[in-house]
């Protein structure tokens, strides 16, 4: 009796509670990785030596896998063990390996001049995080209700960038200091304990724990589940050409190439007219990302739901591009320090915000029996106009024609919110997508 009345706490359509504790460690458990391959890692090889071809390496391993994710969804979509859920055996899996490697890396202890092992230690683990962030992002479309998305994004989004961010940070200095063991069993337990958290919640009330437990798969698991390619690739299509998510893509694509000219903006601006050194910038930035993904992603969760996550979405994009258009009526008005980190502060939290927002609209968009396949499709076309802003940037004058760089960057995040507006997510229930089984 005891067992039975644990799982039944445990069961993740049951308690909202559970649904986002559960699904903000799944993302902080892709943070830690992230954190140590992206940030630590590159960071610890260049401080004792290595070369800038050996850094670049471990950096584009940190990269590669993940920009792969979008041929990761299909397959998690398509292929999975039912009676356990749609989606835990594939988190259970990814998070198993995770641990196995974090561990397996710990006990090779590679040095900063090992840089194969490095990169093999990178693509091992990167590997495995981009498989579980494309089953918890399944996941979120699963088991999440509409209303909740706004909140889920704000919680998952910003799990993220603090674990990354802090991760990072710790990684950095326990490398230096303690060298790859010491750092490696140091960040184990956390993802260690997701793994345990991934194998005790269940995803609806009957399934199975593990594969020899007594359950079966539930009704609405089976009736989501997608038994062919064709079908599913249809599915998938014919959700993303919908109104709606035509919308949103356009949105992506507006947003995207505003913040995109931002960004290469901000470190030209820092450095060559403020006066910072390319360190004293990068520690501006950095101390800045914690305490404001951590306070967007409190306020966020609580306006998300009294708002609604569209009209939420309009007034934070509306307040960036207003915020970009005024700094473009006076490009000079940031010179001192103490303004320019004023504004680092109040865009950073602004952008946390809109990507925590984003974050949630696609959730809200993903179609259940699609959901892992269409999240990545939407992420995938998130990184194109932010490469494409930063061109944009210097086809423009880049810093030296700031009034109409920050016009145009402005003006696209306004037009991003007017777009906003034309959803009609939020005001009523989405379609459904139905996929043929044969």
């Amino acid at each position: 009796m005891v067992q039975a009345a644990v799982s039944s706490r445990l069961v993740l359509s049951e308690h909202r509670w559970l649904r986002f504790l559960t699904l903000a460690l799944f993302y902080v458990a892709q943070g830690v990785p992230a954190g140590v391959t992206i940030i630590a890692i590159p960071a610890w090889a260049a401080a004792n030596g290595a070369s800038d071809e050996a850094v670049a390496s471990l950096v584009a391993a940190a990269y590669a896998v993940p920009s792969f994710k979008f041929l990761i969804g299909p397959v998690v979509d398509r292929y999975v063990y039912i009676p356990m859920g749609r989606r835990r055996p594939w988190l259970i899996g990814a998070q198993v390996l995770m641990t196995l490697g974090w561990l397996g890396a710990a006990i090779i202890a590679p040095g900063p001049h090992d840089t194969a092992l490095l990169i093999a230690v990178t693509f091992l683990v990167s590997g495995t995080t981009a498989v579980q962030d494309v089953a918890a992002d399944g996941l979120a479309t699963d088991i999440l209700e509409e209303r909740e998305t706004g909140s889920a994004g704000a919680f998952t989004f910003g799990s993220a960038v603090i674990s990354m961010a802090a991760t990072g940070g710790l990684a950095g200095y326990l490398f230096q200091n303690f060298g790859s063991q010491a750092t490696f069993l140091a960040t184990l337990p956390l993802i260690a304990v997701v793994t345990i958290l991934a194998i005790l919640v269940l995803e609806r009330p009957g399934e199975r724990r593990l594969p020899w437990s007594n359950g079966e798969a539930s009704e609405q698991a089976q009736a989501t589940r997608a038994q062919a390619w064709l079908p599913l690739a249809v599915a998938v299509f014919r959700q993303v050409i919908t109104r709606d998510s035509l919308i949103f893509i356009a949105i992506i694509l507006a947003t995207g190439l505003g913040a995109g000219m931002i960004t290469p903006l901000l470190p030209i601006y820092g450095t060559a007219i403020v006066g910072l050194d390319t360190a004293g910038f990068a520690t501006l930035q950095s101390s800045i990302a914690v305490p404001t993904a951590a306070i967007s992603m409190v306020v966020l969760a609580a306006l998300a739901p009294r708002l609604g996550l569209r009209l939420t979405l309009v007034v934070i994009l509306a307040l960036d591009g207003a915020l970009v258009l005024l700094w473009a009526i006076d490009p000079l008005v940031l010179t001192a320090f103490a303004a320019f980190a004023g504004y680092l502060v109040i865009y950073g939290t602004l952008s946390a915000f809109r990507q925590m927002a984003m974050q949630g609209m696609r959730m809200a968009l993903s179609e259940t029996r699609v959901g892992a396949t269409q999240m990545t499709v939407y992420n995938s076309l998130g990184n194109l106009p932010l490469s494409l802003g930063a061109g944009l940037f210097a086809l423009l004058g880049g810093s030296g024609a700031l009034t109409i760089v920050l016009g145009t960057a402005g003006a696209l995040l306004v037009v991003g919110a007017v777009l906003t507006l034309l959803l009609r997510i939020g005001r009523r229930e989405p379609r459904p997508v139905s996929i043929p089984q044969s």
